[in-house]
């Protein structure tokens, strides 16, 4: 599975040399999951580097995922990343470009490098809700409404 190119984190973090034969050791032991997305997975314009299922199942999923609406007011920093949250410190619009989903700014052991521009950051409910990994719905937080919790309600 290290050697498929979808893999996360997105490129193979190890190099197995010598004989590939029944003989390497680990050969028949390394199992894993490559889970599908229902959205675009990878590093160019538009894509997502984090794909839709996860878990060493492929049993859980993310919630539907959005730019925080208040971005534009403030910069994402490292105290608002979470597991499944990314600091998008490069490209044209800060916003709009990851570093293959380290909080700190540094490209992930493994990784290729950063997201072109456009790539998208994967913010569950727009950090503005709580996301159930077992069903892929967010609930949001008050004044936030939308599959992804990024609308903002009316002001009454």
């Amino acid at each position: 599975m290290a050697a498929i190119t979808s893999a996360f984190p997105l490129s193979p973090a190890a190099t197995y040399g010598g004989d590939v034969t029944a003989t390497t050791w680990d050969q028949d032991r390394i199992y894993g999951c490559l889970c599908d997305s229902s959205w675009a997975v990878g590093l160019a314009a538009g894509q997502s580097q984090l794909s839709q299922w996860f878990g060493a199942d492929c049993s859980r999923s993310k919630c539907s995922f959005a730019r925080d609406p208040s971005a534009s007011l403030q910069y994402l920093t490292d105290s608002m990343c979470m597991a499944v949250a990314v600091r998008c410190p490069s490209g044209d619009d800060p916003m709009t470009s990851v570093d293959e989903t380290d909080c700190s700014g540094v490209i992930a052991e493994g990784g290729v490098g950063t997201g072109a521009t456009g790539n998208l950051c994967h913010v569950d409910c727009a950090n503005r809700g709580i996301c159930d990994f077992s069903s892929g719905a967010c609930a949001c937080f008050d004044g936030f409404y939308g599959s992804n919790c990024a609308s903002l309600s009316p002001v009454n």
